[in-house]
């Protein structure tokens, strides 16, 4: 028996399918159950009768497909928390393999300061300053020195001189006013004897 007026009826492609809207009769529906049931199995209670051939799914099947999008779900946060945990830690030995070898070179830094040839290197700047001061201290008018920034300036050093000592050498270059009042340029050369275990020094020469 026919329950409303069937609006349209069809069949999609090798599916299967009737295409209805509206209530089926009880032929049309039996045939749409069928499909469902065909496709579906035990999972639908049939086709739903005002929908075109859409069947209606069991409780159970809409909860075992729930559980699905939650497993899922679980499985993407927990492969994000694995990508976090695996990028943290390879973070982690990237910043200790970096610490270790600011460690190495600290610690290669310092055992050169505290290398004969380290103490000599570190002395060539007190060096550079004290050739200033004996230059200064030989010239005429000490005040009116004045020393080049870069040309003429140069310093080299020699590991065991003599009797374990450094030779350090000194050069500077400027202008100083001679005894007749005029500025001049001048070149000088101081030479030092270093001892890097008594942290001493003396004075070898300065030629002006």
């Amino acid at each position: 028996m026919k329950l409303t007026t069937i609006t349209a009826l069809a069949i999609c492609g090798g599916i299967g399918y009737y295409i209805v809207t509206g209530s089926h009769d009880a032929e049309t529906q039996a045939r749409l159950d069928k499909v469902c049931f065909e496709k579906h199995g035990a999972n639908t209670t049939g086709a739903n009768s005002y929908s075109d051939t859409m069947c209606t799914m069991t409780d159970a099947w809409k909860e075992a497909q729930e559980a699905i999008k939650v497993a899922e779900k679980a499985k993407k946060a927990e492969e994000k928390l694995l990508a976090e945990a695996k990028a943290a830690e390879e973070k982690r030995l990237a910043e200790e393999k970096l610490a270790e070898e600011k460690r190495i070179k600290e610690e290669k830094r310092l055992a050169f300061l505290a290398s004969p040839e380290g103490k000599t290197e570190s002395f060539m700047n007190q060096a550079s300053a004290l050739c200033r001061q004996d230059i200064k201290a030989r010239a005429k008018f000490p005040s009116k020195v004045d020393f080049n920034w870069i040309d003429g300036n140069g310093s080299k050093y020699w590991m065991n001189f003599s009797e374990g000592k450094s030779r350090v050498v000194i050069w500077k270059a400027g202008e100083m006013m001679n005894g007749l009042g005029m500025m001049v340029p001048f070149k000088a050369t101081c030479k030092y004897d270093y001892d890097p275990e008594a942290h001493s020094y003396s004075v070898v020469e300065v030629l002006i």
